[in-house]
C-alpha cells in the first residue's frame, strides 16, 4: 500500500520505493533521488490508476516539524537554565540558614491539612504550624517550617497518624524562631536542608539534558 487506512501517505526509502515500483511493471521510471528520503503518495495515472508512485522531497513535509522540534527545544532549555539559577540561589539560601540568627518564638496554631496527590485520588495529610516571633520590637508571623518543606512541618498518608504526630507542638508552646537578618521577615523553625530545596536543581538538570538531546536528534535528521 502506498497510502494507510486514513489515506494519508507513506513515508519510504528509495530501496523501498524501488522494489515496489518493481511490481508495478517492468520499465517503470523512477526519478534519481539519490541518497535522499522522499515521501511516496497515491495519484492518477492512465495506465496505473490505482497504484502509481508521486514523490515529493521528505524535507517540504518535515520542515514544520523540525521548526517545532527547535521551538520546543529551546524552552526547555530556557525553562532548565531558568530552573538551576533558583535552585542555584535556593541552595545558598538554604546553606546560609544554618548561621541566621535565633530568636525566641511561640506557636499561635496547630493544624493538619488534606493535600490531594498530583494523581487526584491520592491525598496526603500535612501538619502546619503557624507561629509568631520579635525582632527589635517588631512583630512577625510565619508559617515556613524548614527551607525546601514549606510550612509543612511533617507528611503522613493517614489523618490519624497526622494528628497524633501534631500533638508534639501545641497552642502558646516556646520555640526557637531563626531569621534572616536581612530579612526578618524570612523565618524558619528548623536549619537542617530538605531534598525539597535541590528539586529545583534536578528538573533543571534534567529539561536542560532533554532539550540537547532534542537538538542532537534534529541535527542528525538534518
Amino acid at each position: 500500500m502506498l497510502v494507510d487506512a486514513d489515506n494519508r501517505p507513506v513515508t519510504l526509502t528509495l530501496a523501498q520505493a524501488h522494489a515496489r515500483a518493481k511490481k508495478l511493471g517492468e520499465g517503470w521510471p523512477l526519478p534519481n533521488l539519490g541518497d535522499q528520503g522522499f515521501i511516496m503518495s497515491r495519484v492518477t495515472h492512465p495506465k496505473w490508476t490505482n497504484c502509481v508512485f508521486h514523490f515529493h522531497n521528505v524535507g517540504d513535509y518535515q520542515t514544520p516539524n523540525r521548526i517545532a522540534g527547535w521551538i520546543l527545544s529551546m524552552l526547555m532549555l530556557a525553562g532548565g537554565i531558568a530552573l538551576m539559577g533558583v535552585g542555584v540561589d535556593f541552595t545558598h539560601q538554604a546553606n546560609q540558614a544554618k548561621s541566621w540568627a535565633q530568636t525566641p518564638g511561640q506557636i499561635t496554631r496547630v493544624s493538619v491539612r488534606s493535600v490531594r496527590g498530583s494523581s487526584g485520588t491520592s491525598r496526603t495529610y500535612e501538619i502546619r504550624l503557624d507561629y509568631r516571633y520579635e525582632v527589635q520590637g517588631s512583630i512577625f508571623r510565619s508559617q515556613r517550617f524548614r527551607l525546601g518543606d514549606g510550612s509543612n512541618a511533617g507528611s503522613y498518608s493517614k489523618q490519624s497518624e497526622a494528628q497524633k504526630a501534631s500533638k508534639l507542638w501545641s497552642r502558646g508552646q516556646a520555640v526557637d524562631v531563626f531569621y534572616d537578618p536581612a530579612d526578618p521577615s524570612s523565618a524558619v523553625l528548623r536549619t537542617d536542608l530538605s531534598w525539597g530545596v535541590y528539586v529545583p536543581l534536578v528538573l533543571g538538570a534534567v529539561f536542560i539534558m532533554a532539550g540537547l538531546l532534542f537538538i542532537g536528534n534534529l541535527r542528525r535528521g538534518s
